[in-house]
């Protein structure tokens, strides 16, 4: 009977244990988290209720949506610490929960601690970027940008964005901070360890009177040759508008995504955008 009993209770012991794994997996599979190091600009500090005067150079994000329609966000803020990817003294945090809808690749969140929602567009399954008052792409600075990355991504997969362009300047000059060994590992190129980052300033030059591409110079902290010039050009991918850059008389190239005027996304070799990390994006900003 104790033999028995003994048995019946290590089956119950195993079912309850399987059980809780599953539902713990079937938990964890509802939520997606999105995350980044994004600028600190007074509409941004404004719908966290965080005072203007207060210096913030860069907000951490981690955006938790889940399937319910419910969203859990948690930020760390502060100035810069030199040399580091940190805050001077740790920074500060909040935390925010609310609900959030999604229309036409839009998903707007709303907490009563907001002082209004916060709007971001899709651009693929794994990349996400902040939005202004009147639905523009929010424009990043030389340090971080406003697009949010997928934390757990696969791999790269195509956009959906739209892209909307009206550009008339004939010298358009575009600042960032990107990962190091992603552009590494898609162009062969040799790093250290050490290299977390690069920084790129792109310049594109159209032609005065026709306002089509010219030249381009690209110049990039990390490899060497760190200055490349070029010619570029405009190319269409369904509804995307595709800047692409030759790099070499070899026929390599480089291509963004346009997202309009202001803001560039990288792209890999297959043109699809680059996913990047909680420190910073695959994202070029026009210079203000």
């Amino acid at each position: 009977m104790n033999k028995k009993l003994n048995l019946f209770n290590f089956i119950l012991a195993i079912c309850i244990l399987l059980n809780a794994s599953c539902v713990k997996a079937s938990t964890s599979s509802t939520e997606i988290s999105f995350i980044a190091s994004a600028p600190g600009d007074d509409e941004i500090k404004s719908a966290f209720r965080i005072p203007v005067e207060k210096k913030v150079d860069f907000i951490r994000w981690n955006l938790i949506l889940n399937q319910d329609g419910k969203f859990n966000l948690h930020i760390s803020y502060g100035e810069s610490q030199p040399n580091t990817n940190g805050f001077k003294g740790g920074g500060e945090r909040l935390s925010f929960s609310g609900k959030f809808i999604v229309k036409d690749n839009i998903y707007e969140l709303k907490s009563e601690n907001f002082s209004t929602p916060i709007s971001l567009i899709k651009l693929n399954e794994n990349l996400l970027h902040l939005l202004t008052s009147d639905r523009k792409l929010m424009i990043g600075n030389g340090g971080w940008s406003y697009t949010l990355n997928k934390k757990d991504f696969g791999k790269n997969v195509p956009a959906v964005w739209k892209s909307s362009v009206n550009q008339t300047a004939h010298e358009s000059i575009f600042d960032g901070r990107t990962p190091c060994a992603e552009i590494a590992k898609q162009y062969n190129l040799q790093v250290s360890n050490e290299c977390t980052k690069i920084k790129r300033r792109l310049t594109l030059f159209r032609d005065a009177m026709t306002n089509e591409p010219t030249k381009f110079s690209l110049r990039w902290i990390q490899f060497s040759p760190n200055l490349i010039e070029g010619t570029w050009m405009i190319k269409r991918n369904g509804d995307s508008i595709i800047y692409q850059l030759k790099l070499n008389p070899n026929g390599e190239t480089l291509s963004f995504l346009v997202g309009d005027e202001n803001v560039l996304f990288f792209l890999d070799q297959e043109n699809q955008p680059l996913t990047g990390n909680s420190d910073f994006s695959f994202t070029l900003n026009r210079k203000k």
